[in-house]
């Protein structure tokens, strides 16, 4: 009898410890490394004073968290993951020659990331970018960015650094816990690539795409 009464308290506590371990499971694996987490698309702009320049942008595709990240036709005004600068060291410039333009922005920079249940993004207003939940924050190491400058003003960039995760926080969405801190727990590694030809004149802005790929740790599954 107290065999019995035994096995069953140790399956009692197996199914608890199991249901402990579901409860924390937040609905999303983390992303191996070397794969894509996440493409965004940004725009910088030179907003007179006291504004100044912003960069902000927004996630088109996050690995392993269910969709839609939109919430109508997929666009800057109806994306749920924004993104903005915070800023960071000023840029040593380099000069390799030819057309090509090379500065080196030391390490110390961060972005973060928000969760916009209803977004409502604009170009012209940088602010709408972090009105919603912040959920990540990426400190920025050391950044490469190079650039063609063609006679008519015309030319493409290219920049590539990694990010270290030092700030997340867990939230609902479509149904599921997500956490940048499971997803991408060792941070990203970034590129971008912009047309150095002007969306506009006033504010001056130029637009980028780009692209985080997880870096892998010794703390990876």
């Amino acid at each position: 009898m107290k065999k019995i009464v035994w096995s069953v308290l140790i399956l009692v506590a197996s199914m608890a410890g199991n249901g402990a371990i579901a409860d924390d499971d937040d609905g999303n694996k983390q992303i191996p490394a070397g794969a894509v987490a996440y493409h965004f698309l940004g725009r910088f702009a030179l907003f007179p004073p006291p504004q100044g320049p912003t960069l902000t942008g927004y996630i088109a595709f996050l690995e392993n968290v269910e969709g839609p990240i939109f919430s109508g036709t997929p666009g800057v005004d109806t994306a749920h993951f924004t993104i903005a600068f915070g800023g960071g060291p000023p840029p040593v410039s380099l000069d390799p020659g030819s057309n090509l333009r090379v500065n080196l922005f030391p390490p110390g920079a961060t972005f973060d990331v928000y969760y916009d249940a209803t977004p409502d993004q604009d170009w012209s207003n940088p602010a709408t970018f972090s009105d919603g939940v912040l959920v990540a924050t990426f400190l920025e190491s050391a950044l490469m960015a190079s650039s063609v400058n063609e006679l008519d003003g015309s030319g493409v960039a290219y920049n590539l650094f990694s990010n270290e995760l030092i700030y997340s926080k867990k939230f609902n969405f479509n149904g599921e816990k997500v956490d940048f801190g499971k997803l991408m727990r060792n941070g990203v590694t970034v590129n971008n690539f912009a047309s150095r030809t002007p969306v506009s004149f006033v504010p001056f802005t130029t637009a980028f795409s780009g692209s985080a790929i997880a870096i892998g740790g010794k703390d990876d599954d």
